[in-house]
């Protein structure tokens, strides 16, 4: 198929069933690849913890978030200055406008990364590190 698309040329081979001479049919199309929407920017984005050693991270996007998936993470930092990750979660887009998604904080997460993945994959995503607040 052409990159970016175009005339692409389709030839089908049939023949009955237990026949021995094949028709083939030729036919120029003209193809081009569907949109896929840039990666939405999460907003308004909240971190709080609740009882029990949870993080309810809560954000919207401006526009429905399609074809994309967000990871977060739960870190916080050593005192060897490496980061340590405590908790993972994964929301896929679903052509959603508001997310929300509750991490399992074993250690005292200090902020959550929130990284945005496009399913296309010339399409560059991002991240975004908020700071987890008080407990509610």
């Amino acid at each position: 198929m052409p990159r970016r698309g175009g005339p692409l040329r389709v030839t089908v081979h049939a023949t009955a069933p237990g026949g021995h001479e094949a028709t083939v049919a030729r036919r120029d199309v003209r193809v081009r690849h569907a949109f896929v929407p840039p990666p939405r920017r999460p907003r308004d984005v909240r971190v709080t913890r609740r009882r029990g050693g949870r993080l309810l991270v809560t954000w919207r996007t401006a526009k429905p978030a399609r074809a994309q998936e967000f990871f977060l993470s739960a870190e916080r930092r050593r005192a060897d200055g490496s980061i340590e990750v405590l908790a993972l979660g994964f929301r896929d887009g679903n052509g959603r406008t508001r997310c929300r998604e509750v991490l399992e904080d074993e250690g005292r997460a200090r902020w959550v990364k929130i990284e945005r993945v496009s399913s296309e994959p010339r399409l560059k995503g991002g991240s975004i590190r908020v700071p987890v607040g008080r407990a509610t």
